[in-house]
C-alpha cells in the first residue's frame, strides 16, 4: 500500500535475491511503523513477525494512544456544543 509494489512479486527473483531484498519506506513513514513492515515482510520466517508481536509493538501503541485523544476530543467538542444556548 505504502510503495505500491508487492514483496517478492518480481517473477524472474530468485530466491537468493529475495533473501536479500531492500525495502525502502516512504520519507513519511514513522520509524515505529516502519519496524512493524520490515518485521512482517521478514523473508525469514522465523524472524517474520506474528499478530502478536504486531498488536505489542510500539506504533500499535502510539495509534492506540492517538485514538484514544481523538475520541476523548470529540467527546469534548460535543460536551461543548450540547452546553451552547439555544436560540
Amino acid at each position: 500500500m505504502l510503495t505500491s509494489t508487492l514483496p517478492f512479486e518480481d517473477p524472474s527473483m530468485n530466491m537468493k535475491q529475495a533473501a536479500s531484498w531492500r525495502f525502502g519506506t516512504p520519507k513519511n513513514v514513522k520509524k515505529d511503523l516502519e519496524e512493524v513492515l520490515l518485521g512482517l515482510l521478514s523473508f525469514n520466517e522465523n524472524k517474520r513477525w506474528t499478530p502478536r508481536k504486531v498488536i505489542q509493538s510500539d506504533w500499535m501503541f502510539r495509534i492506540e494512544e492517538e485514538c484514544m485523544r481523538m475520541s476523548f476530543l470529540q467527546v469534548c467538542r460535543q460536551h461543548a456544543i450540547d452546553c451552547l444556548p439555544v436560540e
